[in-house]
């Protein structure tokens, strides 16, 4: 059996620009310029109903699973926001 997974990774805050400072502190610990990742579409950065969409998204496309890379150092609040309030939003779409 061939499962079409997604990869996507998911920084999760209340707001966009929370989440966009969190993105570009983890970016700057890992030493990755922001240029190298600006464009990259895999990062969703945002509050959970932002990545639930793009997550529904993808599932309208075929795609049955998901698979959240997250950056160093691993963010707690993500994890935890991404099994408790974008995974309800997904499933009940």
């Amino acid at each position: 059996m061939i499962v079409k997974t997604v990869g996507f990774k998911p920084i999760i805050r209340d707001s966009e620009r929370a989440a966009l400072d969190v993105w570009r502190a983890q970016m700057a610990h890992n030493r990755t310029p922001m240029s190298d990742v600006a464009d990259d579409d895999t990062f969703i950065v945002g509050p959970p109903d932002k990545v639930a969409q793009r997550l529904i998204e993808a599932r309208e496309l075929g795609f049955g699973e998901a698979i959240a890379e997250l950056a160093a150092p691993f963010d707690d609040e993500t994890i935890e926001r991404l099994v408790g309030e974008v995974r309800p939003l997904v499933d009940a779409a």
